[in-house]
């Protein structure tokens, strides 16, 4: 009877432990679904097992399952039944906090979640430290030096001397750094030692790869996510970060990486979006937008939905509709989380704008363009600024142009950087997107600068000309040293002639206002000396006829008009006075003769 208690006692022993390593082999296998971004699958296999046995640590999971699904309610949920089951389960604590820094943007909040899971940890566990790092990492705005400090704080706790970081601890370090102004360095010295732990550990290639990208360092970004699909074929992010890098660059390479990312999703629905984002990049946008609007009507997540707004209104604005593409990102702003808006959506937004005049509010999101994008790649930032330059979209070059004065070193300037500054801020000014006075003060600090190059002194000249709306000469001594400067063979050229009729047109029209004879006749011969068939020649010629026929000059008017109709034979003025002489003449010989005989008669 003894032997039979104890072979019953064994048995549930052993079934216990069966159902143990069941349940841990479970979870281990959900937790390898989260990483590769399994959301589907997770959730349905951390259903079960909270159904069979609730458990804190599942609940936690399950969060993560279902705010990978982009359903943050029912995380909330789940953390919180997780607290239930166990009030002291930190990884639940941390859960929290997570749902405090991307729904309720509570930074605070989360911090104190963190450091309640820390203490009921008693920061022995490095599990709750890394899922603290993991979390601080979805935002920026988080306090990513306190979970970095948590580290030190574990590290420097002698009862932790045991513990060896490992590929994900490093990664989940390298990820906080890459949120900080100067963390660059830091993280990617911890995703590669993470790459050293575990050549096997995609995440990490993934992740460096991400902080090239940010950084514009487009070759080692690419580098680093081959190397993730390389190490693990079954990388899905890889795969969708490779199609996304090739997307305006290589389509049928896009389009290979995001069938591959596609085939190894567990949501073929949500992933459909890419399908739209394909249509578009071929220039089917009338199917995009079909296809983008089917979508809309079937059961996909919050942030497909939100994605295919961004898509429609640029299909609607490949197809000419302004209007219904501003309306498209008017939602898309309104549904998409601030924090993961790109650069690039402020940028298109903007070109939205110019093409419905809306100048003011353009001017407002290219400067949330550029300020948004964190990029330090000086090459990256002046080859943005030769683009916008070269569409003349000028305001937005500019931008560039200053955000690569602040970023570079002055040593790492170059005269070229100078000239294309000053260069788009007077296109901006052109286009009444900036002001003159501060493209006048930009070309006077360049030629300050480069006292040698005449190009500055040209736009100095030209933006005085622009704002000398009276005529008072002010552009004529900038103009006069520019053209001082120039090498005899250069003023014989074609393009410098069509700009010294410019200057000249100018000083002759100054010249006449200010009544300066002697200067006006000198400005005149250059005016001709460049154009023989000088319209502003003729017409001041013309204009002189008509004062001169005024003061009944008629001698003096008739010569000019000629010299004006010999430059332009049709000028309206000077045959207009012409005509007006010969009938006063004609009319003065009637007179006179009206006179004598009147006075012949007697009367």
């Amino acid at each position: 009877m003894r032997t039979m208690k104890t072979k019953m006692c064994m048995l549930a022993a052993l079934l216990l432990l069966t159902v143990q390593a069941v349940f841990s082999q479970s979870l281990s296998e959900a937790q390898k679904d989260l990483y590769y971004q399994r959301y589907q699958t997770a959730k349905k296999s951390l259903q079960q097992l909270v159904s069979s046995k609730p458990d804190a640590a599942t609940y936690y999971y399950l969060g993560l399952a279902d705010m990978g699904l982009d359903d943050n309610t029912a995380a909330k949920a789940d953390f919180q039944k997780g607290l239930q089951v166990d009030p002291n389960a930190a990884l639940n604590y941390v859960g929290m906090g997570r749902i405090a820094i991307v729904v309720d943007k509570n930074y605070t909040e989360a911090k104190q979640a963190f450091q309640k899971a820390w203490d009921l940890s008693k920061g022995r566990d490095f599990d709750v430290v890394r899922a603290i790092l993991q979390a601080t990492a979805l935002s920026p705005k988080a306090d990513a030096q306190y979970a970095l400090d948590l580290v030190e704080q574990f590290k420097n706790d002698r009862k932790n001397r045991r513990y060896e970081l490992t590929a994900e601890d490093y990664t989940a370090i390298g990820n906080v750094y890459s949120n900080l102004p100067d963390g660059g360095g830091k993280a990617a010295t911890n995703f590669e030692t993470a790459q050293s732990k575990d050549p096997k550990y995609a995440a990490a290639f993934n992740a460096e790869g991400d902080l090239w990208d940010r950084a514009r360092q487009d070759s080692l970004a690419l580098q680093d996510w081959n190397n993730a699909v390389a190490a693990d074929p079954g990388y899905a992010p890889a795969f969708y970060q490779l199609g996304t890098y090739y997307r305006y660059r290589d389509l049928n390479k896009a389009q290979e990486y995001l069938n591959k990312y596609m085939a190894l999703s567990d949501d073929p629905l949500n992933a459909k979006v890419n399908l739209v984002d394909i249509l578009y990049l071929q220039g089917n946008f009338k199917q995009a937008v079909e296809q983008a609007n089917d979508l809309m009507n079937q059961p996909v997540s919050a942030a497909t939905k939100t994605r295919l707004y961004k898509l429609i209104a640029y299909s609607d604005l490949s197809e000419g509709d302004s209007l219904d593409a501003k309306k498209n990102m008017d939602t898309y702003f309104k549904l998409q989380d601030p924090d993961k808006v790109l650069p690039q959506d402020y940028k298109f937004y903007a070109d939205v704008l110019g093409k419905l005049d809306q100048d003011s509010l353009q001017l407002v999101y290219l400067n949330k363009f550029v300020n948004t994008d964190t990029s330090t790649n000086l090459e990256f930032i002046r080859d943005e600024a030769k683009k916008l330059s070269g569409e003349q979209n000028f305001k937005a070059a500019n931008l560039w142009y200053d955000k690569l004065f602040k970023v570079a070193d002055t040593s790492q300037l170059s005269m070229a950087d100078y000239y294309y500054r000053a260069f788009t801020e007077y296109g901006a000014a052109v286009k009444g997107l900036g002001s003159y006075d501060k493209a006048l003060e930009t070309w006077q600090a360049f030629t300050k600068r480069y006292p040698d190059q005449p190009s500055g002194l040209y736009y100095i000249g030209t933006i005085q000309k622009t704002q000398d709306t009276a005529y008072k000469g002010t552009a004529i001594p900038a103009f006069n040293k520019y053209i001082s400067m120039l090498k005899p063979d250069e003023l014989k050229s074609a393009d410098k002639k069509a700009v010294l009729e410019v200057i000249y047109s100018y000083e002759a029209g100054c010249y006449a206002t200010q009544g300066q004879e002697d200067k006006l006749n000198e400005a005149l011969q250059k005016l001709l000396g460049v154009n023989p068939q000088s319209t502003v020649a003729a017409n001041v010629f013309a204009n002189q006829g008509y004062k001169a026929a005024q003061a009944k000059d008629y001698e003096k008017a008739t010569a000019l008009c000629n010299k004006a109709l010999q430059i332009n034979p049709g000028n309206s003025t000077a045959t207009q006075v012409l005509n007006y002489i010969q009938q006063m003449k004609a009319y003065e010989a009637k007179l006179k003769k009206y006179e004598e005989a009147k006075k012949k008669s007697g009367q």
